[in-house]
């Protein structure tokens, strides 16, 4: 099944790069072609953080090649693929590759039939631009409560946490029917719980090498180093283990860097060797 990601016209640049971080490391024809125009489409959109903004960079003429070199046996598919997708949100760079690749199959005849169906679809619609959601978007990865003690110094808050005061007696609240929280709520509670939760499991070989692998090789693909907090969220969404906590990925960091895997400078992680 084709990679198809959801939310990419309507998050926040922290989400984005939580959203993005697998997708782009994935070839053409792994891709939906829809999710593919969403990210050449946010590859011109101002604001994006500075990580995802440099890997869209790379993304972006990777892809156009791709496009360019697709057979002609595929070539026509792509196109009526394509074709589902909106005019207005089709980029620039996207019609401009299949445009070429159109070009230099014209002789062949089920890519002339696509490309003669598509072009008046796309000439005289409006490309419309994505507009970043604001700080106030559901999901803030500065908002993950990595404990203080496994940030660098100077992303401390150094501020002591308030106690929660509990009801009041007699507060109309503690008499109250429990309320049933929608699906949506119930998970984003657990996330957050997960996020909250300063104790680990038992551990688990299997689930210490996936976790292993699965940091190394998102390091890899990340040049300039990873924000932990911002590593450590999109650990947690990959993790196929409901429970697994932030801790626990801090820890295996921590067993990284010792072997010398990977390093922690100025509050980002990286690779060694990049």
């Amino acid at each position: 099944m084709l990679l198809n990601i959801q939310g990419l016209r309507s998050s926040d640049g922290q989400t984005l790069s939580i959203l993005c971080q697998d997708v782009l490391r994935q070839p053409l024809v792994e891709i939906a072609p829809v999710t593919v125009c969403d990210l050449l489409q946010l590859a011109v959109t101002a604001g994006l953080p500075v990580q995802l903004q440099q890997d869209l960079d790379r993304f972006a003429p990777q892809m156009v090649r791709e496009i360019e070199d697709l057979p002609d046996t595929l070539f026509p598919a792509f196109m009526k693929d394509i074709e589902k997708v909106p005019a207005e949100h089709v980029p620039a760079a996207v019609r401009r590759a299949v445009a070429s690749r159109a070009d230099t199959g014209k002789a062949v005849p089920k890519i002339l039939a696509a490309w003669d169906e598509l072009l008046p679809m796309w000439e005289g619609s409006e490309i419309e631009l994505i507009q970043l959601a604001g700080a106030t978007s559901r999901v803030k990865v500065d908002e993950f409560d990595v404990p203080d003690s496994h940030k660098a110094p100077d992303e401390r808050k150094h501020k002591p946490r308030a106690r929660k005061k509990g009801p009041a007696d007699g507060d109309a609240t503690t008499d109250a029917p429990d309320v049933v929280k929608s699906p949506r709520a119930a998970a984003k509670d657990s996330f957050t719980a997960r996020m909250r939760n300063p104790q680990r499991p038992l551990r688990d070989p299997a689930r210490a090498l996936w976790l292993r692998k699965a940091i190394v090789e998102r390091l890899g693909n990340a040049s300039g180093g990873i924000k932990q907090a911002l590593l450590v969220a999109g650990m947690l969404r990959r993790s196929e283990w409901a429970d697994m906590a932030p801790d626990e990925v801090v820890s295996a960091l921590r067993s990284l860097d010792k072997e010398g895997r990977v390093k922690l400078s100025a509050g980002r992680w990286s690779k060694l060797g990049r």
